[in-house]
């Protein structure tokens, strides 16, 4: 802090020159300012700011609530602290509340049946090809499929047994010329996993294999040989097992 003092006249009297000689020091006319020594007020210090819950996207899509709502259910008035703790416990309660659910599905019914649904004559098999399949090769594959005499073939995914993927490729050198054809194989059980309203479809794959061969007939010959060895017989072992209902003891 500074004080002002005015100037000063001093009258020259005896004795006096060595007072006026000392104030000259200090003191300037006809505006004197003499800086006085004063302690400095500390800056005050703030609280560091305690970060708060904020509502945004994902918070709004798993508690289903919007901005507004977040507020009014007094969540933003929750450190972020708080609200990472809540959501913590809300995250367990619901994954402790599926595996109970999950458990006692298990408990009332089979969490997957790939078995044969009946003891008939026929094996039903759905060829699950791509939209764009060779025309000359999907026809040769259905055909020689249903040469066996215990296959029959359909078109509806939920009423088959055993479903088939091909994808076909054709080999062909850099001149556009074909010289033969590889086709990948995929085959899966297709089971039936839950019971009544809450059950759904599921599948199961069973063999991944690959040929090729010079010819589309000799290709498709290896293919239906490959399921019919694997995944037919499999079935017909599984079938064997069923007693027919007309058959006594």
């Amino acid at each position: 802090m500074s004080g002002v003092v005015s100037c000063c006249t001093v009258t020259r009297t005896q004795g006096a020159h060595a007072i006026i000689a000392a104030l000259s020091l200090f003191v300037a006319c006809p505006f004197c300012t003499a800086q006085v020594a004063t302690t400095r007020p500390q800056p005050t210090v703030s609280a560091t700011a305690v970060p708060m819950a904020k509502w945004d996207s994902d918070t709004g899509r798993y508690f289903g609530a919007t901005e507004q709502q977040f507020d009014e259910m007094g969540l933003s008035k929750l450190t972020a602290d708080q609200f990472e703790k809540l959501c913590f416990h809300l995250l367990w309660r619901e994954m402790n509340t599926k595996v109970d659910a999950q458990e006692e599905m298990l408990k009332s019914a089979p969490i997957a049946d790939c078995s044969p649904l009946r003891a008939s004559d026929k094996i039903p098999v759905f060829l699950n090809e791509p939209d764009r399949s060779e025309v000359e090769f999907s026809s040769a594959l259905r055909r020689n499929l249903r040469a066996i005499p215990d296959v029959e073939l359909t078109y509806e995914e939920e009423s088959a047994e055993v479903g088939v993927v091909t994808l076909l490729n054709k080999n062909e050198l850099t001149n556009g010329r074909t010289v033969g054809y590889t086709a990948a194989l995929t085959t899966y059980n297709i089971c039936r996993i839950g019971q009544g309203t809450n059950g759904y479809l599921g599948r199961l794959t069973a063999n991944t294999l690959m040929y090729t061969s010079d010819t589309l007939g000799d290709l498709v010959a290896k293919l239906v040989a490959a399921i019919d060895s694997k995944d037919l017989e499999a079935k017909r072992k599984a079938r064997s097992k069923i007693k027919s209902p007309d058959k006594r003891n």
